[in-house]
């Protein structure tokens, strides 16, 4: 069976902060911290079961690190077929929700990836560009209640960026992150992904749980990731 592409959206372009034409939506990696731990960010959504592809930031350069986070409803298995990507974390709920993430240092710099589902079922994607940094850790949870809630996990280095996220498997309701700058936070068919930059821990260590809240009680896997300076 020869899989159709999956239709592409026109995206209005912005003026950032620091005066780069972008897509609307895009978070200036100035405005947000700049070097040595700035990031930005473009979130793509795009149906399971179809050859998709995923945007990156307008702005990243080479030696930039690469996060993918996805979530929604279970049930997809998925790869990323243009470029060599890390085995992916995270996992799923009950067989209801799941949120995974993946990364990789970007090694030449491309407008877009392929990825490549299984079958259809709609799911959230949203790519990260962090730079400054490498992928450090990472650590998964799940549950079944009005409180996603991404774990503790320990840093071994300082200065590390924490990224949140959590996908829900809801057809009907609402998530609200907790601190943090919000990079995602998207319905679709049947779930939600949310993706939220803590900020900066300053010491190595445990990073605490972090809490999300959703407005209808469903299944849902939460991670937590962390970039140390690189």
């Amino acid at each position: 069976m020869t899989l159709a592409s999956a239709p592409r959206v026109d995206v209005p372009l912005v003026t950032t902060e620091s005066g780069l034409l972008v897509p609307a939506g895009l978070v200036d990696r100035d405005a947000v911290g700049g070097g040595g731990g700035g990031l930005s960010y473009l979130s793509a959504f795009t149906a399971l079961g179809f050859n998709g592809e995923v945007d990156h930031p307008a702005d990243y350069t080479l030696g930039d690190e690469l996060l993918i986070f996805g979530g929604g409803r279970s049930g997809p298995t998925y790869t990323l077929i243009d470029y060599t990507w890390a085995a992916w974390g995270g996992g799923t709920s009950g067989g209801n929700a799941f949120c995974y993430y993946s990364y990789r240092t970007s090694a030449e710099v491309i407008a877009s990836e392929t990825m490549n589902f299984s079958f259809g079922r709609t799911a959230g994607w949203c790519l990260i560009a962090v730079s400054g940094g490498v992928f450090h850790l990472g650590g998964g949870a799940s549950g079944y209640s009005t409180t996603p809630q991404s774990p503790d996990i320990t840093t071994t280095a300082d200065g590390c960026r924490i990224f949140r996220a959590t996908g829900v498997r809801d057809t009907s309701g609402t998530v609200t992150p907790g601190s943090g700058t919000v990079v995602a936070n998207e319905e679709f068919s049947e779930g939600r992904l949310c993706v939220v930059d803590e900020g900066i821990q300053g010491a190595a260590g445990a990073t605490g749980t972090y809490d999300f809240s959703t407005s209808v009680e469903y299944s849902w896997y939460a991670v937590t990731v962390a970039v140390e300076p690189s």
